[in-house]
């Protein structure tokens, strides 16, 4: 079970406002924050990072570390 499942089963939200807000946070910790070894030793924006200055032309939008700038 993932800590994001942990922190979701142990707590009562008291409303769907404070469950996203609860779940948008860990997503940025995961994603920003958090090495990954599948990804030698890169958080995943790092890697996607890598990933798109590798090759370019298989995106269209630039990458951005904080999700949301890139609508």
């Amino acid at each position: 079970m993932g800590a994001s499942a942990g922190v979701v089963k142990q707590t009562r939200f008291t409303s769907s406002t404070e469950l996203e807000t609860t779940l948008t946070r860990y997503l940025n910790v995961y994603n920003n924050h958090i090495p990954q070894r599948a990804l030698n030793h890169l958080t995943p924006i790092q890697s996607l990072k890598k990933w798109c200055a590798d090759k370019p032309d298989l995106f269209v939008k630039p990458v951005y570390k904080q999700a949301g700038l890139d609508k």
